[in-house]
């Protein structure tokens, strides 16, 4: 979902004017639009997927992060310890 600055940025006031099409643009493309006020950004519209993307994207990535810190601070167990205790689990149930 890269945007395009030829095509993506668009005054409030012509978003205003065509928004239809605009949000159809913006559910089919899976790209959002920044709107300009007054030759500013003053928004970004997205469709709800496109969103969806976003914060799982987000949210994958502060877990990644989280673990890196837990790694530093020694708060992680070794894949063989994690496995070893799975395979044990397995075979007295």
């Amino acid at each position: 979902m890269k945007l395009s600055l030829a095509e993506d940025i668009i005054s409030v006031s012509d978003f205003r004017k065509k928004t239809s099409a605009f949000l159809e643009r913006i559910r089919t493309g899976r790209r959002g639009v920044v709107l300009t006020q007054n030759g500013r950004s003053a928004a970004v519209v997205l469709s709800p997927e496109a969103f969806e993307q976003i914060q799982y994207e987000r949210d994958l990535f502060a877990a990644i992060a989280q673990g890196e810190r837990e790694i530093e601070q020694g708060k992680s167990t070794p894949h063989e310890k994690v496995f070893q205790d799975l395979f044990r689990r397995l075979k007295s149930s």
